[in-house]
């Protein structure tokens, strides 16, 4: 009866055991042999590399005690008792988040199983490729989103922020301290607004429109010109170190520029009072490739957040998460670039952008965070 409740329960059962114990230690998938009492009489290297245990150690144990630190969902796994039906699991291994895909086959007996076989398969980079594809089409369903935005909203918006523009002028020539402040408000949501739909297209559906001829101190220029009249910036000193002769590059021009705008913006954002955003350029002959560095002496990024602030609408600024950095990312990627971003010499961010003048840079685009900058 208790054998026929098991069948019901869609776990499997096998006769003769010798029938698979052959094929153990030749398997792709972990394969872990249990006897009547639950200890482990197989342990394959498949296994051994899923569960991060050596055979030898493991071999005439228990299960519920060699696998008693993974977590209540897996021990489950290895009880006969239990009923319930098992597919996949979840679960952190020596620091690692895991996914696996499982299957438990009975081995019958007299009265009660004799034994049992879990077969263990590491689907983690099937489920993360699953998890970036998920992620590509909710940004292709964000961008069909920002396109109606944008041909609906984008005139009116950028007409609403000159009309401010002009009123804040009007009433500075007043003096009133009080709706020149609620004004420079008004005009920084409106820019955020501008910034999240035109981010928006580009990460979704906009290809690049590369052109040779790009300079790239020209379209720092022009960003550092259109950050320090949106956002004032008037106690922020700007100390430029733009190299002379530089190479042109072959590149999406506004999409450069739209780059080094979120990262100043970021910067006089996070110089609340007062500071200095830098912005240097220079040609690194060794690499071949056109170096941009913009630094600021604001807050600073903390240690939890810089592992992840390349996710898209993650940031520490409850009114402006946007795409911020995952945009950059992006952009320099589609140029075959590099970013990293790292604190600086004494406070506040770096943040450094290698664009290789070829257009393309060996071993592909990387990211590299968390780290001093040289």
């Amino acid at each position: 009866m208790y054998i026929s409740s098991l069948v019901e329960s869609r776990l499997l059962q096998l006769k003769n055991p010798l029938e698979y114990t052959a094929h153990l230690e030749q398997g792709r998938s972990g394969m872990i042999q249990l006897d009547a009492d639950g200890r482990i009489l197989n342990f394959n290297q498949a296994a051994s590399q899923i569960c991060a245990l050596e055979k030898e150690i493991v071999i005439g144990q228990r299960a519920d005690i060699v696998f008693q630190g993974y977590g209540d969902k897996f021990l489950r796994v290895f009880d006969m008792t239990n009923q319930e039906e098992i597919n996949s699991l979840n679960i952190r291994i020596k620091g690692r988040n895991v996914c696996l895909e499982i299957d438990r086959l009975l081995l019958a007996g007299e009265g009660r199983p004799s034994g049992m076989v879990v077969i263990l398969n590491d689907v983690s980079s099937t489920y993360a490729g699953i998890k970036q594809l998920q992620t590509v089409h909710m940004l292709h369903s964000l961008g069909e989103l920002a396109k109606q935005l944008f041909d609906i909203k984008s005139s009116s918006i950028g007409e609403v922020e000159s009309y401010m523009r002009l009123i804040l002028a009007r009433v500075r020539e007043n003096g009133s301290s009080e709706s020149s402040y609620l004004l420079k408000r008004a005009i920084n949501e409106a820019v955020h607004i501008n910034t999240v739909v035109r981010e928006l297209l580009f990460m979704a559906n906009s290809p690049m429109s590369k052109k040779t001829g790009v300079t790239i101190n020209g379209l720092l220029d022009e960003a550092a010109l259109l950050v320090f009249r949106g956002l004032g910036g008037e106690n922020v000193n700007y100390n430029k170190n733009l190299a002379n002769g530089l190479p042109e590059l072959y590149g999406d021009a506004n999409a450069l520029k739209q780059v080094f705008i979120n990262i100043m913006q970021n910067a006089l954002e996070a110089m609340t009072a007062e500071g200095v955003l830098t912005v240097k350029s220079w040609l690194d002959a060794e690499k071949n490739m056109i170096v941009v560095n913009i630094a600021d002496t604001g807050v600073g990024i903390p240690k939890d957040v810089m592992e992840r602030v390349f996710e898209p609408f993650y940031g520490t600024k409850d009114h402006h998460a946007g795409l911020g950095l995952a945009f950059v990312e992006r952009i320099v990627q589609e140029h075959h670039g590099i970013v990293q971003i790292g604190p600086g010499e004494r406070k506040g961010t770096d943040v450094l952008i290698y664009l290789p003048i070829t257009g393309t840079v060996t071993g592909g685009a990387r990211r590299l965070r968390g780290r001093s900058i040289q």
